[in-house]
């Protein structure tokens, strides 16, 4: 499983506190931010922390995945990238439910 896109959105005020990611289901594929003439399959997830996370699934090409990414980025609410390295303990047991859904993801496609 290879997570090409991993958001935070925290709010302090609010207490708000969201994930929003892109995992491409195609590890055998390189990805390109800027390739548009191969698709690939994705799946999308966003949710609460702690709680249970929504998907989609897509087909589409590496530079849709970056345009989305960056939209997210550059909207008012601001979500942030993630520090990978800090992922487990800021979010525990993510990473386990990404792999779960990753492999749903797959069994179905």
């Amino acid at each position: 499983m290879k997570i090409d896109y991993l958001l935070r959105y925290q709010n302090t005020d609010t207490g708000s506190d969201k994930i929003w990611g892109i995992i491409c289901l195609n590890p055998d594929k390189t990805f390109d931010p800027f390739e548009s003439d191969r698709t690939f399959d994705y799946v999308t997830f966003w949710g609460k922390k702690g709680g249970r996370l929504q998907t989609k699934q897509w087909t589409g090409y590496s530079c849709d995945a970056y345009q989305l990414a960056k939209r997210k980025q550059h909207k008012k609410i601001g979500y942030l990238p993630v520090d990978r390295r800090r992922l487990t303990t800021e979010y525990p047991g993510l990473k386990e439910q990404l792999e779960r859904i990753a492999t749903w993801a797959v069994l179905t496609l």
